[in-house]
């Protein structure tokens, strides 16, 4: 019976450091680069070669670890992907006239992905580590 509890308490302690620390960092890293695949598989869907020609400029995604649970995807730079979002008014910067485009949704469309996925991402992480444990 000892050497039962024994073993349930190992495996419980090495359960905990799975899920915290550096451990968790990983797991957290990995989701982080599944959800950056989707958010580029949407950008590739809408803008192949993710460039702004006239901007000059190569959209990406920037990702950010706040946290050993928490990690920021933030669209890079900012402006292009916005007019890719949402679109843009009809304006004039002295030099430049611009009429409005139509947005295609692409970074919305990315994120409700994401968001969709996650949950089944991070369950499988988990389920992983239980496998390996138990």
């Amino acid at each position: 019976m000892a050497d039962d509890l024994d073993a349930m308490a190992a495996k419980l302690e090495q359960l905990a450091d799975s899920l915290q620390g550096g451990s968790l960092r990983r797991l957290n890293g990995d989701v982080a680069q599944q959800a950056t695949r989707d958010i580029y598989a949407e950008l590739d869907a809408d803008l192949p070669g993710r460039r702004f020609t006239n901007w000059g400029v190569v959209l990406s995604v920037d990702v950010q670890a706040t946290g050993d649970d928490t990690t920021r995807l933030i669209p890079t730079p900012e402006a292009p992907w916005k007019v890719l979002d949402v679109g843009r008014s009809p304006g004039s910067n002295g030099r430049v006239s611009w009429g409005a485009t139509r947005g295609r949704g692409t970074w919305q469309s990315a994120s409700d992905r994401v968001a969709a996925e996650t949950p089944q991402r991070v369950d499988q992480q988990v389920r992983d580590i239980l496998g390996r444990i138990y």
